[in-house]
């Protein structure tokens, strides 16, 4: 299943055709806008023995899919429905960056479907019949990859069973995938199937396989050295043209060698190719993994080269630095490229460690080192606790730095000796080979930071308090530039000092697009020159400014002498990650090397009510990039936050007649609470701070501003009886503080909770006897209460970390904990020496933000449905991707 030319893609049509029996036709003709199921047929792409390949629309994603329809095999067991649909339930749990995602399958008025990811590019068929075989080293790192995805597919309990040049797709952006499993099988079904089991391309098929034997994944292991003898040789080792011919020559054991076609060849690249044809499946590798370790060893150690000298034929792949060949890393891609001096890039996928993930919510999660040798990235476990990491280019070595909480953003020293992060505990620094880390300064909200050879840090402590210089060894801070609200200008974020280490590039966020955009500025404040357009930040590598436009990753020469852009800007790689910080998920080194995120689904959610058991009820609304969901006190209206690109926007569902009004949008708008009756309050920002506004959502009139400050804040709740209204203050030194609203005549602001401690996200009781908020005075967030309103009997709530509190019915306060376990608590209503219970467990919930402090979910009003915001089901999980030698894709 893919978006290529896969028509085109087809060896000899007498043998390599699926070998499956007659066929009947399918339900879905070649028109457009026909449905099957879920999905809006969009056109026919291709046809083989199994069935057909369709470019389809999810409507309720938007986004296009492929989709494959079995045709019906009479008594087969291949294409039933039960093993069919059994198989697309396995692979949807597939994900890996080498394997097509399959998002589902079905029976629908007996036609057999399964879809999955829509892919754009060549197949290696397409390739080798246009541009020839390729050398030993391409295809080593080629069939790395090929064994990553095959692992996966294996792990879970499944056989590919029809490897092949036309199965595996280079995409467009580089990716390495391997797809088509309409023909995938359960490993145990095979195990105990008796009856021939010749599904699959010939040519690719074991020998086993002609004579009874049910499939294995030594079969696959066999088409794996197929597919390796292809891509070097452009032919097979078996290269018979009828089924017959291929059974016959198979059982008198004539075929090709590898050697007496390419004697050029590498000796250990032939040796491994041999193992994995033999004839005997004991004599094969064991396993994928084992094949991909022998591929491994017999790749040759790889450096990076800026040599003009012209590559040959065989040798166009570029060296890459160490053994990065080596990595336990997914190889994802190779770009092929005809004689130039400019070595070809290479494209590997970088996997975080085992029990860990990368997200969405984690701003800037990736760092290269300036000399290219290693990558510093945030990951987070099960618990969703975030820590940094170190991983070597030159090894599989991976390390955490042990005291790295809730790290985020890594930046790194000039001279590559150590990585800067920001902390629970303000921005810290860490030697590449320690494994503990020092507190440099405060900061909370943090937007990013860079590092020049005369030992300054420059970096923003939040989104609006502008840009601030420190001495790396620790030292007061000093503002080097501040946000002009004259100008429009909202805040500046995500550094990156110039060579010269005393002017530096950054963004400047505004509501203006004639303002906001890439700038140049200066330690000293004389320079503020905008650049470049843009919604995101920028980075500088090679003489070239680095930026995401429309999704994809541009280049555009910087003259640093003139302070121009030279030029027009070139699309160097499709469907690169910019979030919500308004960060491009970009890194670049001094050594050609690149690392990005590319752009993933991981941040689609769906809004669905469950009871308190964790059933789910009804979803609300189709999915989309959705936060801080917030019910209205009668239920009828829900508030949330939503994204679109970089700009966001609070909009009203309406619960009980359907359809949506937009309330609020801005480049800065969020947290939205509602008042007793009907009005939402939230906080925006203009052009300064984020400052509490509330309008009446019935009503036309402008929005009413109710606080403005000099600092940042987030609502939080609205009192019962309407009378308070409690925010957060995110004050410029770092600090969290639990303020309040008093509203009607005379009512001022004032804080509620202040300290050395982050106190936030406070909530009311209904009976208004109780707060609740989240305080990291113990070195992790936890769930408090205190009376209200004076404050005392103070008691820590949680046990082993909490977030996100809300209040049911009655006394009864929820919280996430930070796993993202749904728990419960009784808070006594009675005398202050009243004992607080244990809390109980809900169910485990699949919150976006785990490791955030407010409105994951909403509680019904009868405290009996619970309204969470979670990932779709389907959704690509964030992931890195590494580029060797970018500056080649400027010439594609």
């Amino acid at each position: 299943m893919s978006g290529s030319s896969r028509s085109r893609d087809r060896e000899a049509p007498d043998a390599s055709a699926q070998h499956s029996g007659p066929t009947a036709p399918g339900p879905v003709d070649d028109g457009h806008g026909k449905r099957w199921g879920p999905l809006v047929v969009l056109e026919k792409l291709d046809s083989g023995g199994f069935g057909d390949v369709f470019r389809a629309l999810d409507p309720s994603l938007g986004r296009e899919v492929a989709l494959k329809l079995l045709r019906p095999r009479p008594g087969s067991r291949e294409t039933s429905s039960d093993t069919v649909i059994r198989e697309g339930q396995l692979l949807a749990r597939v994900k890996h960056p080498n394997v097509m995602t399959v998002y589902g399958a079905q029976e629908i008025d007996g036609q057999v479907g399964i879809w999955g990811e829509f892919l754009k590019g060549r197949t290696f068929a397409d390739i080798v019949r246009n541009d020839g075989p390729f050398s030993a080293q391409e295809t080593l790192v080629f069939a790395e990859a090929i064994c990553h995805a095959l692992g996966a597919v294996h792990r879970a309990g499944l056989l590919h069973r029809d490897v092949k040049a036309q199965n595996v797709m280079r995409e467009t952006g580089g990716r390495i995938v391997l797809m088509d499993f309409g023909l995938g099988r359960d490993v145990k079904a095979h195990a105990a199937a008796g009856a021939l089991d010749i599904a699959g391309t010939p040519r690719y098929l074991a020998p086993e396989l002609f004579l009874g034997m049910p499939a294995s994944i030594q079969t696959d292991i066999y088409s794996v050295g197929v597919l390796m003898f292809f891509l070097v040789a452009g032919s097979f080792p078996v290269n018979e043209g009828t089924f017959e011919a291929l059974a016959a020559a198979h059982r008198e054991g004539k075929r090709q060698r590898l050697e007496d076609l390419r004697p050029d060849l590498p000796p250990a690249f032939v040796q491994v190719v041999e193992r994995a044809l033999a004839a005997d499946p004991a004599q094969r590798f064991e396993s994928s993994g084992a094949l991909q370790g022998a591929l491994a060893a017999a790749g040759q150690p790889l450096v990076f080269s800026s040599a003009s000298r012209r590559p040959s034929r065989m040798a166009r792949i570029v060296a890459v630095v160490g053994a990065l060949v080596l990595l336990t890393a997914s190889i994802v891609a190779i770009k092929r490229w005809p004689r130039s001096p400019t070595p070809a890039p290479l494209v590997f996928s970088l996997e975080p460690p085992a029990g860990t993930r990368l997200s969405e919510s984690l701003r800037n999660v990736a760092a290269i080192s300036p000399d290219g040798r290693y990558v510093a990235f945030v990951a987070a476990d099960e618990l969703g606790n975030s820590r940094l990491w170190l991983r070597s280019l030159r090894s599989a070595e991976m390390k955490p730095v042990v005291d790295s909480r809730g790290a985020s953003n890594p930046f790194w020293a000039p001279d590559s000796s150590a990585v800067a992060f920001f902390g629970d505990t303000g921005l810290k620094r860490v030697s590449v080979g320690g494994v503990r880390s020092e507190t440099v300064a405060q900061a909370t909200e943090e937007r990013g930071g860079t590092w020049n050879a005369a030992g300054i840090l420059l970096f923003a402590p939040g989104p609006r308090q502008g840009l601030f210089k420190t001495a790396a060894a620790g030292g007061p801070l000093e503002r080097v530039i501040a946000p002009d609200p004259a100008r429009g200008e909202i805040g500046y974020m995500w550094p990156q000092f110039l060579p010269d280490g005393k002017r530096f590039i950054y963004f400047v966020l505004s509501n203006d697009e004639s303002v906001r955009g890439i700038y140049l500025g200066s330690l000293d404040g004389s320079l503020r020159k905008r650049l470049v357009a843009s919604d995101a930040s920028a980075v500088l590598a090679g003489g070239y400014l680095l930026f995401v436009r429309d999704g994809s990753l541009a280049a555009q020469a910087f003259d640093a002498g003139r302070e121009v852009l030279v030029g027009a800007p070139t699309s160097v790689i499709d469907q690169v990650a910019a979030n919500f910080d308004y960060c491009s998920a970009v890194s670049a080194s001094n050594t050609g090397v690149l690392v990005y995120s590319p752009a993933s689904t991981a941040d689609i959610t769906q809004l669905a009510w469950y009871d308190r058991s964790g059933k789910q009820l009804a979803t609300v609304d189709v999915p989309g990039r959705y936060r801080n969901p917030a019910l209205s006190r009668d239920g009828r209206y829900l508030a949330v936050q939503w994204y679109r690109d970089t700009l966001s926007e609070i909009r009203v569902l309406d619960l009980a007649r359907g359809g949506a009004v937009r309330v609020a949008q801005s480049p800065v708008v969020e947290s939205p609470v509602w008042s007793p009756d009907g009005r939402l309050a939230y906080v925006a920002s203009d052009a300064g701070w984020l400052d509490v506004y509330a309008r009446n959502i019935e009503s036309a009139a402008e929005p009413a501003l109710l606080v403005k400050s000099a600092t940042d804040k987030m609502t939080t709740d609205w009192s019962s009886d309407g009378r308070f209204l409690q925010y957060t203050v995110m004050s410029p030194n770092g600090s969290y503080d639990l303020w309040q609203l008093s509203l009607g005549p005379g009512g001022r602001a004032e804080p509620i909770l202040q300290g050395p401690a982050q106190e936030a996200c406070a909530k009311l009781s209904g009976d208004m006897k109780w707060l609740a908020y989240v305080s990291n005075e113990s070195g992790q967030p936890e769930i408090y209460v205190q009376r209200f309103p004076n404050g005392g009997a103070r008691r820590r709530v949680s046990v082993k970390g909490g977030i996100d509190p809300s209040w049911g019915v009655g006394n009864e306060l929820l919280f996430l904990d930070l796993g993202g376990e749904l728990m419960e608590v009784d808070i006594p209503g009675g005398a202050e020496r009243d004992v607080i219970q244990t809390p109980r467990q809900l169910f485990q919930t699949r919150v976006v933000t785990p490791g955030a402090s407010r409105n994951n979910y909403a509680v019904s009003h009868d405290g009996r449905r619970i309204l969470l915001n979670s990932p779709v089901g389907d959704a690509q999980a964030a992931r890195l991707t590494l580029v060797a030698n970018w500056a080649a894709l400027l010439e594609k």
